[in-house]
């Protein structure tokens, strides 16, 4: 993008590359990361049962997140969102994610978190697949639909279920760059270039995947994915290469006039 609006002919002086604004309430403070640091740890033990990511990364995990040691224990469960848009253009997806995942669910192996934004009708037509597919009960047990008529009170709801997220599978949409709060990116098909551009830097950076197989056998694929490591690796390159500190910088940039580039992963 920096290299676009030079090609426009900005001057170098107007261009500020402050990263992505994403929500502080999943970062914690500037200089310390602490919320962010502490979700990130928790999902890469979730998303590496098998022991394959820490087998590699240990040490770079204990160094950059400041560990003594990584815990040996993780939490059992392991979540994944679909964001459905804000248009529902990809309702109709919902009900092969849940024909997949039924038995998962059920056994509560898998939640499921579906993301409906603020169309009642997007909110209907997944209770009325949640309902025809025998998988009722376990609405608010392993099966949580995010949505609020008032498009605030949703993203505050959005960015808490993020914390608990392992997975965010999505469009590659703006909501690819919230892989630098350490979320891996199961990529749905891009619409249009931007989304396509978007795509290329998920691919550049192994923070997004593009899922192996189709979507009736993701309790499949996505069980070969953590047990590689494949996940945790995405979350992890996602970190790293990412910036996510934009809110901040943006902040400061309005109010005092100060900015600056970073490269460290930690501050940038």
């Amino acid at each position: 993008m920096k290299r676009r609006l030079l090609s426009y002919g900005v001057r170098q002086e107007n261009i500020f590359f402050t990263g992505f604004p994403l929500p502080t309430e999943n970062i914690g403070t500037e200089t310390g990361l602490e919320v962010l640091k502490i979700d990130l740890l928790a999902r890469l033990r979730r998303l590496d049962p098998g022991g394959k990511f820490f087998a590699y990364h240990s040490h770079s995990v204990s160094h950059l997140l400041g560990l003594k040691r990584v815990p040996e224990t993780s939490d059992s469960h392991f979540t994944v969102m679909f964001a459905i848009g804000g248009a529902g253009a990809q309702t109709e997806i919902v009900r092969r994610i849940l024909q997949s995942l039924h038995r998962s669910l059920q056994a509560g192996q898998v939640r499921l978190l579906l993301s409906c934004g603020v169309q009642r009708r997007v909110l209907e037509k997944t209770l009325k697949f949640i309902n025809q597919e025998g998988l009722w009960s376990q609405i608010d047990r392993n099966i949580h639909l995010i949505f609020n008529d008032d498009v605030f009170v949703y993203f505050e709801q959005f960015n808490r279920w993020l914390r608990q997220t392992d997975v965010l599978r999505t469009k590659p949409s703006e909501l690819s760059f919230y892989c630098a709060l350490g979320l891996p990116i199961l990529m749905a098909d891009p619409i249009g270039p931007q989304e396509e551009l978007n795509k290329r830097y998920l691919m550049e950076i192994h923070g997004g995947l593009v899922p192996p197989g189709p979507l009736e056998y993701c309790r499949e694929w996505l069980a070969d994915l953590r047990e590689n490591g494949r996940l945790a690796e995405a979350a992890w390159d996602g970190f790293l290469k990412s910036r996510k500190l934009g809110t901040y910088k943006i902040k400061r940039l309005l109010e005092q006039g100060q900015y600056s580039e970073e490269i460290s992963p930690l501050n940038q």
